[in-house]
């Protein structure tokens, strides 16, 4: 792998696995307009996720590993800042 299909990967497995996180709270809070709209760009990450995983290597499992586990940490990290803090100050 060349270092621009190793950051196609990482992206793709980060930002897949990023929205997947962003779309569970969606889903839990009855969203359905970013529900869908989650969903397609849960599509296009898990396609190309799909297309620069093919070669099955020992470094395409770990780039995709550290691009999931640094996606699900992003995104609980962005929800408690953006999302719970906007939902809150519309309450008020």
């Amino acid at each position: 792998m060349n270092w621009a299909q190793i950051a196609i990967l990482f992206a793709a497995s980060f930002g897949s696995v990023f929205l997947l996180g962003v779309q569970s709270k969606n889903v839990n809070q009855g969203r359905y307009i970013a529900s869908v709209v989650t969903s397609f760009g849960i599509s296009l990450g898990q396609f190309t996720f799909a297309h620069a995983a093919a070669s099955g290597t020992l470094t395409a499992f770990l780039v995709s590993a550290a691009g999931g586990c640094s996606g699900i940490a992003s995104s609980i990290w962005f929800y408690q800042q953006f999302m719970e803090k906007k939902r809150n100050a519309d309450r008020r």
